[in-house]
């Protein structure tokens, strides 16, 4: 085999703690299950093992770090933009450029865009850390 296209994947969406109570772990073990376990898989029938963990933990690493740092990044530039026309759009098209950067260079833009998305949806607490006074955040922005 000289290359592997895996395309399969599922998704299952739920609250962690909802009206009918805690989200459902079987759900979520199936997720992973499939995702994550399931590419290795692919990747070992492609070659070896440790080739295998080596490009999935080097595409999870690409990902991780560049939506972290873009996040922080993105966060102390949106203080400075907020209360113009469409600072909630910049945000995405932020993210979508990104997304492609990440992939292009070998990265999982899925996992940019997770980390991304918690470094906002947290600004409060990196502000906290960093004993800085804001009063941008990304729920705010969200709701308009």
């Amino acid at each position: 085999v000289h290359g592997v296209v895996n395309t399969a994947g599922i998704l299952h969406g739920e609250r962690l703690v909802g009206r009918s109570g805690s989200h459902d772990v079987a759900a979520f073990e199936k997720v992973i299950r499939v995702n994550l376990i399931g590419s290795f898989n692919v990747m070992v029938q492609a070659g070896t093992p440790s080739a295998a963990a080596s490009s999935i933990m080097s595409a999870f690493s690409i990902g991780a770090v560049s939506g972290g740092i873009s996040g922080l990044v993105w966060l102390f530039a949106l203080d400075r933009v907020k209360g113009k026309p469409f600072d909630y759009l910049l945000t995405l098209a932020i993210l979508f450029m990104l997304y492609v950067f990440v992939e292009s260079v070998g990265g999982s833009g899925a996992i940019a865009a997770l980390c991304f998305g918690l470094v906002l949806g947290n600004g409060r607490f990196y502000f906290a850390i960093g004993e800085m006074e804001s009063d941008i955040y990304v729920m705010d922005l969200v709701r308009r």
